[in-house]
């Protein structure tokens, strides 16, 4: 099976140099906006935070043994998410989207609601 490995390796290739300019942004941020500065600095921002613990969280697969962690696969999903921070059109429907949220949770209690109403019916009806 040396196609599946060579895949794996050259996967892993890969994903190691999206670490790698992953961190140069993040130490370039660093230095442009400072690293605590009041207001302004890159931990202001909600989305350099994510940026942060998705770039840090990388580097947690170099210690022994936590490479199959499945907290740290998850978070590699959240990569994508640097790219909203780059696209103001992006940012300002992934950010409505979160907002939308509390009222979509509303409307998903009041279905569940529904749905159990009408389940106890059709038990009720055809047992």
């Amino acid at each position: 099976n040396d196609e599946g490995t060579s895949l794996a390796d050259t996967l892993e290739i890969f994903e190691w140099i999206w670490q790698a300019i992953f961190t140069v942004e993040m130490i370039a941020k660093f230095i442009a906006l400072g690293v605590f500065v009041p207001n302004h600095g890159y931990f202001s921002s909600n989305w350099n935070i994510i940026d942060f613990v998705i770039v840090v969280a990388g580097y947690l697969t170099l210690l022994p043994g936590v490479d199959n962690f499945s907290a740290i696969r998850i978070l590699r999903v959240l990569r994508p998410l640097r790219t909203v921070n780059k696209l103001p059109g992006l940012r300002l429907m992934v950010s409505t989207l979160l907002r939308s949220l509390t009222g979509m949770l509303d409307v998903f209690l009041i279905l569940m609601f529904l749905f159990i109403i009408f389940a106890i019916i059709g038990i009720q009806v055809w047992h």
